[in-house]
């Protein structure tokens, strides 16, 4: 049986997006603390591996910003957050994604754009074409980027210990969705070694104390 492309990981073809982990939303979510946790965890990994790193936010004025210790970790990382009022972060016929990456990724790791490709649903010459997604709400907002996303021909992998809502049972509906409509359900640590790779990786030793 082959194995589809889907399933593996690239650190040289992904991205890591966070949705919406924000003051006054996080609070009312379940196992809010876990999402956080794993997402610095996820977030420092890609440091490592050269993954570049998106974040919404959204309508900050009513929910707030990026909560501690993510926005001082972005901060660090160069990160500058989008705001948005659409539920998806890429919501199809809207802004270009492409833009959208352009302006997020971290110094150092800037996507270029092609030429060719300005203004339309491409990534880039570095065929940016994976996206990992974290944070909340799973039913909502992580459903339906996913949805555009995969639209859009992109794969997606969703780290079950990095997305949740506020009932556990929209969480599992969520995951459900994004399962069906065919993104990579996951988990922090697989995705981390999944693109590591192996064991002789001179980050593998920083990667390992990550999990731990």
């Amino acid at each position: 049986m082959r194995i589809a492309r889907k399933y593996y990981p690239d650190p040289k073809r992904a991205i890591v997006l966070v949705i919406d982990e924000q003051e006054r939303l996080l609070p009312v979510i379940h196992e809010w603390e876990r999402v956080v946790e794993r997402t610095e965890v996820l977030l420092r990994g890609a440091r490592l591996l050269d993954i570049p790193i998106v974040v919404t936010e959204q309508y900050p004025r009513g929910l707030g910003v990026t909560v501690e210790p993510l926005a001082s970790l972005l901060a660090e990382y160069g990160v500058t957050a989008h705001e948005k009022r659409s539920f998806s972060a890429v919501p199809l016929g809207k802004e270009p994604f492409l833009t959208f990456i352009e302006a997020s990724c971290y110094q150092g790791n800037k996507v270029e754009p092609n030429e060719s490709a300005k203004g339309k649903d491409d990534m880039s010459s570095q065929q940016r074409d994976q996206v990992i997604i974290v944070g909340v709400e799973t039913h909502v907002c992580v459903w339906q980027t996913t949805r555009d996303l995969l639209a859009r021909g992109f794969d997606v992998f969703v780290p079950i210990d990095a997305v949740s809502s506020r009932d556990p049972r929209n969480n599992q509906v969520g995951l459900d969705l994004m399962c069906s409509a065919g993104a990579v359900i996951s988990c922090t640590e697989t995705l981390l070694f999944d693109m590591l790779g192996t064991s002789q990786d001179s980050r593998f030793k920083e990667i390992s104390v990550l999990i731990k």
